[in-house]
C-alpha cells in the first residue's frame, strides 16, 4: 500500500464514523422528541387528575356544609375533615423559641385556614364553626379571641394534642 491508498483508506473510515455518529445523532434526537412527548402526555395526565381530585373535593366540602347546619355531629365529621387536611396543606408556622406555647399548640396561617374553613362550612357558619372548636379546646381562645398577631402574620393556635388524636385514629 502506497500512502495515496493509505490516505484514501482513512478518509473512507473517517467517513464511515462521521456517518455512524450522524445516524446515533438523529436517534438521540427522535428518543429525546419521544421522551418529550411522554413527558407533556404525562405531566397532562397529571394535570387531569388534580382536577378530578379538586372536583372531588368540592363536591365533598358541599356535603359537608350541608351536613353542618345545626348538627353537632356534622361539625365534628368537618372538625375531624380540616385536622387531617390541615397537615398535607402545609401551613403551620414554626415557633422561634422552644416555649410552654410551642410544646401544646401549633400555629397555624389565618388566611389559608379562613379560606379552607370557609370553604368547607360557607360564611353563614364560619364564626360558629370556631366558636365550637374554642368551646371544645380545640383552638386557643382569650375571651372570645382566636386570632393571634404577630408583626408578619396572623395565625391560630391548634392544640397539638387535637391532631395525635386524629393521626392514632388512623
Amino acid at each position: 500500500m502506497d500512502s495515496q491508498d493509505n490516505i484514501l483508506y482513512l478518509k473512507q473510515k473517517c467517513n464511515a464514523q462521521l456517518d455512524h455518529i450522524q445516524k446515533l445523532e438523529k436517534i438521540l434526537k427522535l428518543e429525546r422528541e419521544e421522551g418529550d412527548l411522554k413527558t407533556k402526555k404525562i405531566q397532562e395526565l397529571e394535570e387531569l387528575l388534580k382536577e378530578e381530585q379538586n372536583k372531588e373535593k368540592i363536591v365533598r366540602n358541599q356535603v359537608l356544609i350541608e351536613e353542618i347546619s345545626n348538627d353537632f355531629f356534622g361539625f365534628a365529621r368537618v372538625l375531624k375533615h380540616m385536622l387531617q387536611e390541615i397537615p398535607s396543606m402545609k401551613i403551620f408556622i414554626q415557633y422561634k423559641n422552644n416555649c410552654q406555647n410551642a410544646r401544646d399548640y401549633y400555629k397555624v396561617s389565618k388566611p389559608e385556614l379562613d379560606k379552607f374553613v370557609g370553604d368547607l362550612v360557607g360564611e353563614k357558619d364560619f364564626d360558629k364553626f370556631f366558636r365550637y372548636c374554642a368551646a371544645l379546646g380545640v383552638i386557643r381562645s382569650d375571651q372570645g379571641k382566636y386570632v393571634y398577631i404577630n408583626p408578619a402574620y396572623r395565625y391560630y393556635m391548634f392544640r397539638k394534642q387535637a391532631f395525635d388524636y386524629i393521626r392514632e385514629e388512623e
